[in-house]
C-alpha cells in the first residue's frame, strides 16, 4: 500500500495538471493567446533560468559530452527508420517518418523528470534533450521545411538554434566546462544566484503539464495510421531507450539518475514544434491527433516508469 501511495504521489499530480488545463480550455478561463503567453514565458523565462541553474555548477567531462553525442546519433538512426518504417507499413501521411524521431523534453519531459527527481537534478534529462536537439533543429526540422516546399536559409537553422533554452544549456555547460559555476556556487553571491533561478523555475512543472492538457483533443484522431505510426515510434524508442540506458550505466555506473533520465526521454511524444511546418490541412489534422494520442500514451507510460522507480 505504501508503495501505491508512493506511485499516486508522482502520477496524481501529472493527471490533476492535464485535466485541469484541458477545463480551461473546455470552460473558456484561458483563450488560445493567453495559452500562448504563458508558454512564452516558460520557454523564454523560467525553463532557461531552471536548465542554467542546474548545469552551471555541475561537474562536466568527457563522459557528458559522449552521452549527449550519443543521443545526436540516436535521432538520425531513428530518423532513417522511421522512413523505413513508412513504407514497411503503407502509411501514406509525408509527415509520418518524423513521428519517429525527435523527443519533446522541454514541453512535457522536463515537468515529468521533475516532479520524480526536482530541478537540481534536472541536467540528466537536459544532457540527453541537447543531443537530441542539435540534430532535431540543424537537420530534422530543415528536412521537414524543405519537403513542405519552404527554404531554410543556414541563418534561419542558426536563429532555431540560438533559443533561450539551448542559450541556457550553452551557458551552463560553458560555466561547468571552465569551472566558473563551481567557484560562483560556492560563495555568497552565488548561492544568491541559485536562489533566484531557483524561485523563477518554481511553477514550471504544474504550467508545463496545465499547457499540454489545454491542447489535448483525440476527437479527429485517424486511428488506424495513428496506430501504426505509435507502434513504430514504440519499437524505435524502446530499442533505441535501451541502448542508451545500457551506455548511460557504463558510463556513469555510480550514477543511476542518467539511467532513470533515459527510461523517461524514451517515453516521450515527438516535439511539438512540428505544426508550424506543416501547412498542408489533412497533414495537420493527422499530426495534431497523432501528437494528442501519443501524449497520452506518454502519461500512461510514466506512471509505470515511477512505478519502477519509487
Amino acid at each position: 500500500m505504501e508503495r501505491l501511495f508512493g506511485v499516486l504521489e508522482v502520477v496524481l499530480p501529472v493527471v490533476a495538471m492535464v485535466l485541469t488545463g484541458y477545463a480551461v480550455r473546455r470552460l473558456g478561463i484561458v483563450s488560445e493567446r493567453g495559452i500562448g503567453e504563458i508558454k512564452e514565458l516558460l520557454v523564454k523565462i523560467c525553463l532557461p533560468a531552471v536548465l542554467f541553474g542546474t548545469f552551471y555548477a555541475m561537474e562536466f567531462t568527457w563522459r557528458e559530452a559522449a552521452l549527449c553525442f550519443t543521443l545526436s546519433g540516436v535521432t538520425l538512426l531513428a530518423f532513417a527508420l522511421g522512413f523505413a518504417a513508412k513504407r514497411m507499413l503503407g502509411v501514406r501521411k509525408r509527415i509520418a517518418p518524423w513521428l519517429c524521431t525527435t523527443i519533446e523534453g522541454g514541453s512535457i519531459g522536463y515537468a515529468l523528470f521533475i516532479l520524480l527527481y526536482g530541478k537540481e537534478n534536472l541536467y540528466h534529462l537536459a544532457l540527453l534533450d541537447a543531443g537530441n536537439a542539435l540534430i532535431q533543429w540543424t537537420l530534422v526540422m530543415s528536412m521537414l521545411a524543405l519537403s513542405s516546399g519552404e527554404k531554410k536559409t543556414p541563418a534561419e537553422t542558426v536563429r532555431s538554434l540560438i533559443s533561450p533554452i539551448n542559450c541556457a544549456i550553452a551557458a551552463g555547460l560553458l560555466c561547468s566546462a571552465a569551472g566558473i559555476g563551481k567557484t560562483v556556487s560556492a560563495s555568497a553571491p552565488g548561492r544568491v544566484l541559485e536562489a533566484v533561478l531557483d524561485f523563477a523555475g518554481t511553477p514550471v512543472a504544474a504550467l508545463i503539464l496545465m499547457t499540454v492538457g489545454y491542447g489535448l483533443s483525440v476527437r479527429e484522431v485517424e486511428w488506424k495510421e495513428t496506430a501504426k505510426m505509435i507502434a513504430a515510434r514504440a519499437v524505435i524508442f524502446a530499442a533505441a531507450g535501451f541502448g542508451v540506458y545500457r551506455i548511460a550505466g557504463a558510463l556513469f555506473p555510480e550514477n543511476p539518475l542518467y539511467r532513470a533520465a533515459a527510461l523517461i526521454f524514451f517515453i516521450l511524444p515527438p516535439t511539438y514544434a512540428y505544426p508550424v511546418y506543416v501547412k498542408d490541412k489533412e497533414e495537420s489534422a493527422f499530426l495534431s491527433g497523432y501528437l494528442a494520442a501519443y501524449t497520452l500514451l506518454t502519461i500512461a507510460a510514466f506512471a509505470v516508469v515511477a512505478a519502477m522507480i519509487r
